[in-house]
């Protein structure tokens, strides 16, 4: 299997550079690529319009770079969603209507450059923006705020969400937040392992912040509490002090990077400390790339709102990991199935508004639920994340093995 590298480690210390340059001016761009294709269809909920149906193409930008472009550059945006675009058209298009796109390389640690891309993006008219991935994407903000164009993240970023710092009413974000994967390890925690001593090891990222304030929420609804917790830096290359502190524990939970997930976990392992260690997306990439060992699999949990893994997935997922599979040879992973899903849902929400402004793309993104997606169905919650639901896996076979599905109550109301 290829190593799975997720979108959220694009962007190392992108969170400090994004924040710093929000009111920064353009600086150099590197130049885009572009290019139309097409894919089979999305279903969705189709709108009608006393106006005359458009039969005009439907133009996105993909705002993300691609491998050679820089250090951090992966394949799986633009894969998924070429993969999405060529599955439309060979449909014939959403409603009629072609589906063509525009890459704008945009950086995921350069702000200045980024916004430039945005800027350059926005020349090209799109109806909805899709990436950058990572916390770089807070650069945007007020941009998007200003053109009313639709952004769909590809990554989650907590501050990002509507109705924190950084969200803005025409952002919106294909899978679920990490608040929701947070509440998820909790459950599972709580309701599968029966813990009453629960640990945390968690980095200091912003976008990880999320996710412990809802794993603290989450516990004190219960009538629980951390018994301990402990940080750890998103470059630490030795966790056995943190691993040592979860002695005791009847579950352990970890947010970190991925590198330093599998740390925790070998570390515990190594010290005879067999719980359940749960995470989220962060097991996924660690798993295929080999980083955790034989004897810390048994206790890994991992989730994901995207469930391409086992013989008991939809048929839809299904089609995606075939299709992937010969347009690659690769295995996809959640971030390819997100951009795939992303652009479905983007031109799907293009066709049903019957216009390109901003704020009737925006109503569709709220009010529909959009079908059919490689990672089920999707809609708006209050935060504006497009998923509700968190599979979670074992990993003790060394692949993936559903055990439990959790649905956010949070994302319902």
């Amino acid at each position: 299997m290829r190593k799975l590298r997720v979108s959220r480690g694009l962007a190392i210390g992108a969170a400090v550079v994004a924040t710093a340059a929000l009111a920064a001016g353009c600086g150099s761009s590197s130049s885009s690529s572009d290019g139309s294709s097409g894919s089979s269809g999305s279903s969705g909920s189709s709108g009608s319009s006393s106006a005359a149906k458009s039969t005009d193409p439907i133009n996105l930008a993909f705002l993300w770079e691609i491998k050679g472009e820089s250090s951090y550059a992966i394949q799986d945006f633009q894969e998924g969603a070429e993969i999405a675009v060529d599955q439309l058209n060979a449909a014939g298009g959403v409603d009629g209507r072609r589906v063509e796109y525009t890459r704008y390389p945009a950086s995921p640690t350069d702000a200045s450059q980024t916004l430039t891309q945005y800027l350059k993006a926005m020349s090209g008219k799109p109806s909805v923006t899709l990436g950058p991935p990572g916390p770089i994407q807070e650069v945007l903000t007020k941009q998007i705020d200003r053109t009313q164009v639709v952004n769909m993240g590809v990554s989650p970023d907590p501050p990002s969400e509507f109705g924190q710092k950084f969200g803005s009413k025409y952002r919106f974000f294909a899978g679920a937040s990490l608040a929701t994967q947070g509440r998820a390890a909790v459950w599972y925690a709580l309701d599968r392992v029966h813990a009453r001593k629960i640990g945390l090891i968690y980095s200091p990222d912003p976008s990880d912040a999320g996710a412990v304030t809802a794993i603290k929420a989450a516990l004190a609804d219960r009538g629980v509490s951390l018994a301990v917790e402990r940080s750890v830096s998103n470059d630490a290359t030795d966790v056995t002090k943190e691993a040592l502190a979860m002695k005791g524990m009847d579950a352990v939970l970890v947010f970190t990077y991925e590198n330093q997930a599998a740390l925790a976990a070998n570390q515990m392992a190594q010290q005879g400390i067999d719980v359940p260690t749960i995470g989220y997306t962060n097991f996924y990439p660690s798993l295929s790339d080999g980083l955790i060992k034989r004897d810390a699999l048994p206790n890994i949990i991992g989730g994901t709102s995207c469930n391409l893994y086992g013989d008991d997935i939809t048929p839809e997922a299904r089609a995606f990991v075939e299709r992937y599979k010969a347009a690659t040879g690769d295995e996809p992973t959640f971030q390819a199935a997100n951009a795939h899903d992303s652009v479905m849902i983007a031109a799907q929400a293009t066709a049903d508004a019957n216009s390109n402004d901003g704020n009737a793309v925006a109503e569709q993104f709220k009010t529909k639920t959009f079908t059919g997606g490689a990672c089920g169905d999707h809609k708006s919650t209050p935060a504006q994340q497009m998923s509700s639901k968190i599979y979670l896996h074992s990993f003790r076979t060394g692949s993936p093995t559903l055990v439990g599905e959790y649905e956010d109550p949070a994302g319902t109301q």
